[in-house]
């Protein structure tokens, strides 16, 4: 009768996580969807963060700046030298404070680099700019590593939509994946103090699981 009592027991246990799994899985779609379908009303603000990837985002970020939408540009990965090289072909930003930065090796590491630089400067509000498919990890990235600061943060979010639509699928599909990492390199650096992607242990987990859920 004990056995019986712990197998029925360990069925409800097991059914009740798949059915908190479930719900966290339908959240997150949730989430996704309404930020892949929508953008804010742009304002004034005190930064403009540029994630790398497409070129499309840097050229949008650039002409946001032009326009005045804030007085600081970051565009992560830039340094004094390359920041150089693309105002030489984008064009000049006189108006605005070109903040250079270190290479960073993940999205949540792009994310970090942002939030120093929110922190260092006290920073108020901050439009962010990557592309589409992209902005729902980068937003719950940023909102969550923000949570421990002592003053608000305004997060807005520009959308670049992609161009080649034939990979948009994939694209999607994988963010999904990709949030998860992200959200775990996230958790193990609060936890740790350190970046996760500095152990080579980490990395060979990182690369097995992305070569079998990633197409």
């Amino acid at each position: 009768m004990s056995v019986f009592a712990n197998a029925t027991k360990l069925k409800k246990i097991m059914i009740g996580l798949a059915g908190c799994i479930v719900c966290v899985l339908l959240l997150q779609a949730a989430f996704f969807v309404r930020i892949w379908n929508s953008s804010s009303s742009l304002h004034k603000a005190d930064l403009i963060v540029v994630f790398p990837g497409d070129q499309e985002r840097i050229v949008e970020g650039h002409a946001l700046a032009k326009a005045g939408y804030a007085d600081n540009l970051l565009v992560i990965g830039q340094t004094e030298k390359s920041f150089a090289k693309l105002v030489q072909k984008l064009g000049a930003l006189p108006a605005v404070n070109l903040l250079p930065n270190s290479k960073s090796r993940s999205t949540f590491e792009d994310v970090n680099i942002a939030r120093q630089i929110i922190f260092e400067k006290r920073l108020k509000s901050v439009i962010l700019v990557t592309s589409s498919y992209h902005m729902p990890r980068v937003l719950f990235l940023l909102k969550a590593s923000l949570l421990d600061a002592d003053f608000k943060v305004d997060l807005q979010y520009y959308p670049v939509r992609i161009r080649d639509h034939s990979k948009a699928k994939r694209l999607y599909f994988n963010e999904l994946i990709k949030f998860w990492g992200s959200t775990v390199e996230m958790i193990g650096c609060r936890i740790t103090d350190s970046l996760l992607l500095d152990s080579p242990f980490y990395i060979q987990v990182r690369s097995f699981v992305k070569s079998r859920l990633l197409f």
